[in-house]
């Protein structure tokens, strides 16, 4: 029928048609008897790959749940959604650094009104902000502008003027003065290097 991955109670199953639903809705109805412990359907996604999601072509899934699984067809019904913390599906790159870039220009500014001591604002930087865009770097390539995300945020974090702060400058105090910031970018790359290595296997070189 597909592929179906588990995470404790986060499951996601890859099928290859709309009908693989109807035995995956038995034992889950199956499961339900046995257990008393049942699906939310407004938790519940239905993800379309082969299709856009639009208003129409979602309705006649939704009438198909209601002519072959009535309890599901309170499902919602799109072309991404997020699966253990990262957007999935085809339209899922549109999204992918959305919440993860706000959750980071957020903490930059809670940082920077903190008013810490610089070597005290770096390590913060390094723990509490940067590392919000490490998980979603494993899997997906780094956002667009990402050299100009970065230094707005070492600009704000250490107080300077919005243009105060270059990459090479900034590259200049690593390298002489110890000054050991986090290059996002450098994260993303061994993040993404170390998950490969991880997770793909027999792979002919």
């Amino acid at each position: 029928m597909g592929k179906v991955l588990a995470c404790a109670d986060d499951l996601a199953a890859v099928l290859q048609k709309l009908h693989a639903l109807i035995p995956i809705f038995k034992l889950f109805d199956l499961f339900s008897k046995i257990s008393g412990l049942c699906l939310h359907p407004k938790k519940c996604i239905l993800i379309l790959t082969s299709i856009s999601a639009s208003p129409h072509n979602a309705n006649l899934v939704k009438n198909w749940l209601a002519a072959n699984i009535p309890k599901w067809v309170n499902f919602q019904i799109c072309n991404h959604a997020v699966y253990l913390g990262i957007n999935v599906g085809p339209t899922a790159h549109k999204y992918m650094w959305k919440d993860a870039l706000s959750k980071f220009v957020t903490r930059t500014k809670q940082l920077s009104e903190e008013h810490p001591p610089i070597a005290l604002a770096v390590a913060r930087y390094n723990s509490r902000v940067a590392s919000v865009l490490a998980y979603i770097s494993q899997v997906a390539a780094p956002p667009k502008h990402l050299a100009h995300i970065e230094l707005a945020a070492f600009n704000r974090v250490l107080h300077f003027p919005t243009s105060g702060l270059s990459i090479p400058a900034i590259n200049f105090l690593r390298k002489n003065l110890n000054f050991n910031i986090i290059s996002l970018r450098s994260m993303m790359v061994a993040n993404k290097t170390r998950a490969s290595i991880n997770t793909i296997k027999n792979i002919e070189t």
